[in-house]
Order: C-alpha cells, then structure tokens, then sequence
C-alpha cells in the first residue's frame, strides 16, 4: 500500500491514461448482487414505505403510476427510464393501482457513507438505451430464477448492474465521476484498511488494532481515515457491520442470533437495536420485506 502521506488524488485520476485507471478498477470493483425480483406491487402494501438502507436499488416498471418521493421532490417510475436510487438515500414509495414491478438490489462495497451522500444524494433517471433494453429484457427473462449465485442468470443480472453504473458514472461531472472511480478503484490511502475491516467484521476491531497495521499512531490514524472517508473508524465499522447484516438476512437462511456473531456484534438485541436506528426496520421485519412472497 502507499504511504499513508502519498495517497492517489481525485486530479490524479484525471491525467492517467485509460490503462492506469482500468488496471487497479477491474482488480478491486466490487459491487455485489443481493436480489434480483420481478413482482407485483399492491397500494396497500407499497404505498406508504419509507426506506433508507446500505444498497442500491435500480427500479423499473414496465406501466406508468408507481412514484418514490425524496423530501418534497417526486420521481415517478415510468417505462421510458430506469431509476436508480443509490445507497443512503431517504424515500417513501406510493403506488395507486398494483403494478408489475422489477427490481434489483446491490452494493458497492468500497464506498463508504459519507461518500454515497456526497456523491450520489439523489435519484437518478437511465434513459432506456438500445444497450439498457437489451440488457433488462434480458434479466426480466430470468427474474426470480433460484441459485442466482450458480447458474447464468447470476452473470446477466451483474452484466446490467454494470451497464447501469456505467452510465450512471457518465452523468456526473468529470471531477465528481473521478472522485468515485478514486473509491470504486480501491485507490484512495485507506483502501487495504477498509478492505482489513470488512474481511474482519466478526472480530473486535478498535482503533488502535487498525492503526497498528498501517504503522501511525491511534490519533493520526483517526484524523487520516476521517479526512479521506467522512467519516470515522467506528462510524465506517458500524455501517460494514450493518450492510454484511442485511447482506445475510436476505441472501441467507441464518438466524438473526448466528447472523448477529457473524457481523461482530456482543447479542442479537444489540444488533437489533443498531440495525433498527440505521434502517428503521428490525431484522425480522428487514428480512421479510425484503424477501418476495409468491402470489403477490
């Protein structure tokens, strides 16, 4: 790893050539895929939800009438785009008539909080490309095929996530998009760290564990991670802990009590209660409305 005094800047990334800059990303991307669903949504059930969570969610609708609201600002969910909401986003979803609804969720692991809000605070609207339309006939072909993990509709459904993050980065400003390719790329001074931190959930991780590894002292690793992050080392361990938590509570059959040592947290009721305030869903709950019930 760099020095933790010499890390890569935003307008570095600017000046390197496409091969320095693919290099690194293709060996350190890491978005990964929790569900991928094709379902009809019911006013009585949909309308009304407010959500802010860990993920992102791309939503697409094949009829008009579904809506999501962000503060006093509507977005609807039409059949002409795509809408992405990234992760950390506060919404409320409304729907007046049961829609056939696609969605899938995922996250992008190198990016932390502070950085999700700061550089993608809002929703944003993909126009449906011939590339997109190909791509999503695609993946609604295969929606809610079991095992997503072992057989082909696993590769078509990253194929569209990358697709759509691809065109997504296309549509911030060259400084912005530079900033999230930094992160994406794993190649910002605390890379190894987060990386140390989410391969180690399960364990205790303070701050002077954390920064022992990189040789500096507790205090100038703390001041170091936050300047680059956002935010600090037990605020970023907090939310890797709850994003693996709702990462296992709807890609596994674990129990919450297994799931809560798993992630590192002393019982399940501490889990509970931190997962409830950054969610504002309990687990159980988290679980089941995020899971599809068939004959809906």
């Amino acid at each position: 790893m760099d020095s933790i005094d010499s890390p890569v800047y935003y307008t570095d990334i600017l000046t390197m050539t496409q091969e320095e800059q693919l290099r690194p990303f293709f060996k350190n991307i890491n978005i990964k895929c929790l569900c991928a669903v094709m379902e009809t949504i019911q006013p009585v059930i949909w309308s009304g939800q407010s959500w802010c969570c860990d993920f992102w969610r791309i939503y697409y609708n094949r009829s008009a009438g579904a809506s999501i609201l962000v503060g006093n600002k509507g977005y609807p969910i039409d059949p002409e785009s795509v809408l992405i909401i990234p992760a950390w986003v506060n919404f409320t979803t409304h729907t007046p008539l049961p829609l056939e609804h696609y969605f899938v969720h995922f996250c992008c692991n190198n990016l932390s909080k502070a950085m999700h809000t700061r550089i993608f605070p809002l929703p944003i609207y993909i126009p449906i490309t011939p590339m997109v339309r190909h791509l999503l006939d695609s993946v609604q072909s295969v929606a809610n095929a079991p095992h997503l993990e072992y057989d082909c509709a696993g590769f078509r459904i990253l194929a569209f996530i990358h697709e759509i993050m691809g065109l997504v980065m296309e549509k911030l400003p060259r400084e912005t998009a530079a900033l999230a390719f930094l992160f994406l790329s794993g190649r910002h001074r605390m890379a190894e760290v987060l990386d140390i931190i989410d391969r180690n959930l399960a364990e205790p991780l303070p701050n002077k564990r954390l920064a022992r590894l990189i040789g500096v002292c507790p205090d100038r690793f703390i001041k170091k991670f936050s300047d680059t992050l956002g935010q600090t080392p037990s605020a970023y361990v907090q939310d890797a802990r709850i994003r693996k938590v709702a990462e296992l509570l709807t890609g596994t059959d674990y129990s919450i009590e297994a799931i809560a040592g798993m992630t590192g947290f002393s019982d399940r009721f501490y889990m509970t209660r931190v997962f409830t305030k950054i969610t504002g869903k309990g687990p159980a709950a988290y679980r089941r409305d995020h899971i599809p019930q068939s004959g809906k």
